[in-house]
Order: C-alpha cells, then structure tokens, then sequence
C-alpha cells in the first residue's frame, strides 16, 4: 500500500489531465470548448481524430519499456474475448455490405469504436507498470469532480446553459455519463478504503464525491438521474448489508447523500424537479415532457426500418427516411436507443455482441470488485456506470458516437484488465498450492 503513494505524483497528475482534456471538455464552457475540435475538418473526418492520433503516438514511446502482456488477453480471464470477436465480427460484414451498397459514409457508426479499443490497450500496457496503478480510475473520478467544480462556479455566479426554460451548469452529456461514474467511485471510496489515502486527497475524494453528484442531479437530464439514482441505492444497499467488510458508516453517509439530493432539487426548484419527475411517466403532459412522444416515435420509426432486414439490419453509413418523425427530423441517422441502434446497425448478431459483452463486462467488474480482501471501488463504480450507461440508453442514443464516451469507456475497460491481473497471481498461487496438495 505505501508504494501506490511513494513518488509518481507527476505521472499521475499529467495522466489525470490527457485524460481530461480529452473527455471532459464541453462545448458549453466559455469560449467554445469542445466546439473547436468538432468545427474544424481534415479529409472530411473531424480534426480531433487527427490531434488524438498525434497525441496517442507521442505518448507511444512510454510503452516501449512496460511489460507486453496484451490486452486481449486480460480479457479472456473476464471472459469477454467471446462478445469482442463477435462485436468485430459484425462489424467487419457491416463494412463490407457497405462497402458495397456504397454507403456514404462507412466510417463514421465504428469509428469511436477503434478509438475506444487502442485507448483501451495502451492504458492497460502502460498502467500496468505503475505502482499507483490500482488507483487510477479513482483518480480519474477526482479529476471530474474538480472539473464539476469549474462548472458549478461558472453556474453559481449566473452562467451555465438553458435547457427547457431552466439554468443548469452543463448540457454535455459525456461528461455527465463521466460524472455517475465519479460520484459512485468518490462514495464507494468514502465509504470503504479512504483511509488508505493521505488527508489531502481524502479531502479531494469528499469533495468530487459531492461535484460530481451535484452536478449530475441539477443537470436535469432524466436518463442521467435515473444512472445515478439506481446505481448510488445499489451502493448504500450494498454498504448497508456489510457487502463489502470494510465499508462503514452507510447510515450516516446515505442521510448526507438525501441531503445533497435535496439541497440540489431546492436549487433547481422543488415545482420544476416534480414536474421533470412527472415526465418520466407515460401520457404526462407539461412542459418537461414536450420530447417524450418524439424519442418514442423516433424507436417506433427505427423499428419499423429494421422490420425490412432483421437479420442484418439497415446497415452502416447511411441515413433512413423517418414516418413518425418527420416534424423533427426527415432522414435519420441514429435511435434513441441504445440495443436497437446496434441492431439496426450491426444486424442481429452486433445486437447480441452489444449485450453480451456489456453484460460480461458488469458481471466480471462487479465479481472482480470483490474477489478478495482487496475491494476496488472503481470496478464496483464502473459496473454500476455500465449497467446505468445502458439503462439510460433504453431512450438515449448510441454512446460510443462520442469520442469522449469511448476514450472513457477504454479507460474503464483497461482497468477491468488491470483488475483481472492483480487478481491472477493470487488465483495461480492457490491452484499451485491445491495441485502440491
């Protein structure tokens, strides 16, 4: 445990940052943000994914000398590798048709995809060889909640967005997906292993706990309260049932988290929150539930298309003329669903690829958080965040046409494999010790 803190402070720091500057900056910041990175064009494809290519390739050289276990391999032990040979599988036919329907754009619906998968594995390689490895994702979820300090200052003193008549501190919905991730991580560590961190960055962990939540909760985004709200009653369950033999102070810790949630919902205003709580509910009728017959026209409509070729779907690079829509928007492109727009996309098997491997992906996190008296809260974080990533998804649209959500979600990925790798050595010692038996 002492050497996860004994020196690498500047490679944490500057990790922290890469990875902020590449997931949490917002086209709603002052002077743009994001803004600058999609505006801008080479060869037709956004400029960010050249700039990202040059940064990953400058960054290269710090693997040469890390251990060279893949990551592919890591993954067969969470058993994954199945659903990722799937997954490419159909992408790979998806291409092809493509290619020779002569779609207009074959790139565009699996591109993050390749991002999410080069992050993935040069995160793994190069954080298996740091001491502090272990605490990355926790890191991470720091970094956010100072990031979600920004953004409440900023809305504090009367700036942030508009959305639907109300103020809020940000619309950029990666970062608020990023911002569930945190608060759940910042709680888990509050709760169990905060004491193993030196006083400052206890205190660093309290407060991005409390950003990071806040900002989701006045964000007023429904698909976004609903992630944090299950995954955060499945954090204090667990911690109340003594899940985790280290956790303590569940009581205490779920009357302030109430108290977060209720000082945020005053901020907003109790009148505005019931009413946005009152859209969730089928046939509602008020101003907060103007887009629920839209997104849901938007399924029935991408229904509707994938009904002509339920084996292998649409197809990639294309648009489909809407019917139920057609105010909204004449041709689309994507779904406010998450396991239909693969489907659509990918056919029949990317649909069972996106479930399979997201499934195994919970399953191994959440078993890995737990798999010996070493807890990880940021495995445990991350299975809540996927699980609610794909809850809200059931009316969002497809997460990994974000850059910054496959950025993240690589993150998350190698550190499911750093997770699978801390954990084998244990694992082949016993069955040394039962084959010596």
């Amino acid at each position: 445990m002492k050497g996860e803190w004994s020196g690498g402070a500047g490679q944490r720091f500057g990790f922290v940052l890469i990875v902020l500057f590449w997931t949490a900056l917002g086209e709603d910041l002052p002077g743009g943000g994001w803004r600058f990175w999609y505006e801008q064009e080479l060869f037709g494809m956004p400029a960010y994914y050249f700039y990202l290519a040059a940064t990953l390739a400058l960054l290269l050289p710090l693997l040469l000398p890390t251990p060279s276990r893949a990551l592919i391999s890591a993954l067969r032990s969470a058993r994954l590798t199945p659903w990722v040979v799937v997954a490419w599988a159909a992408l790979v036919l998806a291409l092809i048709r493509a290619l020779v329907d002569g779609a207009p754009d074959p790139f565009v619906d699996w591109r993050d995809l390749f991002v999410l998968a080069v992050v993935a594995a040069m995160a793994f390689r190069w954080l298996a060889a740091q001491p502090w490895r272990n605490w990355a994702l926790i890191d991470i979820a720091v970094g956010y909640g100072l990031v979600s300090l920004v953004y409440l200052a900023i809305w504090a003193f009367g700036g942030g967005v508009t959305i639907l008549g109300v103020r809020v501190p940000t619309f950029h919905s990666a970062l608020l997906y990023m911002n569930v991730f945190a608060g759940l991580a910042l709680v888990l560590v509050w709760a169990t292993t905060i004491r193993q961190a030196p006083v400052a960055y206890g205190v660093l962990v309290r407060l991005g706990a409390i950003t990071n939540s806040v900002v989701v909760l006045l964000s007023l985004r429904r698909s976004w309260w609903l992630a944090w709200g299950v995954g955060m009653a499945v954090v204090l369950y667990s911690l109340l049932k003594r899940r985790w033999e280290r956790g303590r102070g569940a009581l205490g810790l779920s009357l302030a988290l109430v108290g977060v949630v209720v000082a945020a919902f005053v901020l907003l205003g109790t009148e505005t929150v019931l009413a946005r709580l009152e859209s969730f509910l089928p046939g509602s009728d008020n101003e907060f539930s103007a887009t629920n017959e839209d997104h849901f026209n938007d399924i029935r409509d991408a229904i509707q298309v994938v009904g002509r070729e339920p084996i292998i779907g649409y197809g990639i690079g294309q648009f489909y003329e809407t019917n139920l829509t057609a105010n909204w928007k004449s041709e689309s492109f994507d779904v406010h669903n998450a396991l239909l727009h693969a489907w659509l996309k990918f056919g029949l098997i990317g649909a069972a690829a996106y479930l399979g491997f997201h499934i195994a992906w919970i399953r191994s996190s959440w078993r890995l958080s737990r798999s010996d008296d070493t807890f990880a809260p940021g495995l445990a974080a991350a299975a809540l965040y996927i699980a609610g990533n794909m809850l809200g998804t059931v009316v969002g649209t497809w997460p990994y046409r974000s850059v910054q959500l496959a950025i993240f979600h690589g993150l998350l990925l190698a550190g499911l494999a750093l997770g699978v790798c801390a954990r084998e050595p244990r694992e082949s010692v016993s069955r040394e010790m039962i084959s010596v038996g």
